[in-house]
């Protein structure tokens, strides 16, 4: 009898051991998949300005102009940690401002600076100031229809860009 016991002790362990390894896997699998690519650390092949104005280029590109309009937006780089935003567009001079300090990933300073170049796309005229306005009001910032819009787009496009700016060497991975 003590011999079965030991051995549904040594069956019991060989089990239990086992699922802890698959749990261990799972969340080995599902911590390395969360990380998608844009997650890995990257660093700049060149500065700053020089990179943000590839990724507007690249928007360009990829998104092409709004109507009527024949060039990419004025952009602005400003070098001080802005408390508040990453990037901003300023409708009525057609500018977009980008802080890369305010960015704390080379992938959240590219996603900023898609983000602000939607802005670009969507918000023409002060018809669009307004509107983005009263939505701010009745919405908030978060579901600001424009915020919204911006925020997803930059989502699906950020990998695209990585890429294109690591084929192109200017990221490499770290």
């Amino acid at each position: 009898m003590l011999l079965f016991a030991k051995s549904a002790i040594d069956i019991y362990l060989i089990h239990f051991l086992f699922i802890l390894g698959v749990i261990y896997a799972l969340i080995s699998l599902f911590e390395f998949l969360g990380n998608s690519s844009s997650e890995k650390n990257y660093v700049k092949k060149t500065n700053s300005a020089a990179l943000i104005r590839q990724v507007i280029y690249w928007c360009k590109d990829e998104m092409g102009l709004p109507p009527n309009v024949k060039s990419i937006p004025e952009v602005k780089i400003s070098y001080y940690k802005h408390q508040k935003y990453a990037g901003l567009y300023q409708t009525q001079k057609q500018c977009i401002i980008i802080y890369p300090k305010s960015n704390d990933s080379l992938l959240k300073l590219v996603d900023s600076v898609i983000h602000e170049y939607v802005h670009f796309l969507e918000m023409r005229s002060p018809k669009d100031a307004i509107a983005y306005s009263k939505f701010q009001e009745t919405h908030g910032y978060i579901n600001n229809p424009y915020e919204v819009s911006a925020r997803k787009i930059a989502a699906e496009k950020r990998d695209l860009c990585m890429q294109y700016l690591l084929n192109n060497n200017f990221i490499i991975k770290a």
